[in-house]
């Protein structure tokens, strides 16, 4: 995720589709906005990794090179887990919008999280944006 992410509805992720669902609800005029769904009940884990860092992380794999790793490749995210529930209310906390978890619909795999314990070791890759510094880099 990050600026000039796909925003369309119909076929974004989470960080951008959520983002889209907020300023619409923003920009409503009625009085008293409807909550943002999101489906399930906000446990699923996943890694949220910001566009400039994994920019980071592909060119340093091509400075350094990938034909140590075992597989010849490594694994760029964040290397670390947020459940969709934290992500929401770290959006809520510069953002203004009412929301719902909706557990009638599936809350997906339980967990995704990259493992980039390799990329740190074969080419020095260390991502160094917060969710929260992302989330406000993504919305400006």
């Amino acid at each position: 995720y990050g600026p000039g992410d796909n925003f369309d509805p119909d076929n974004a992720m989470v960080i951008p589709s959520l983002m889209y669902k907020i300023l619409q609800q923003q920009e409503s005029l009625t009085i008293s906005p409807s909550s943002i769904k999101i489906w399930g009940d906000g446990s699923a884990i996943r890694d949220f990794a910001y566009s400039k860092d994994i920019a980071e992380g592909i060119i340093l794999a091509l400075h350094y090179g990938t034909s140590n790793s075992p597989t010849g490749f490594v694994n760029l995210g964040s290397g670390t887990g947020y459940t969709i529930k934290e992500l929401v209310e770290t959006l809520n906390s510069f953002l203004n919008f009412n929301y719902v978890f909706d557990i009638s619909k599936s809350s997906g795999f339980p967990k995704r999280v990259m493992d980039i314990t390799l990329a740190k070791e074969l080419i020095n890759y260390n991502p160094t944006t917060s969710l929260e510094q992302g989330l406000k880099e993504t919305w400006k």
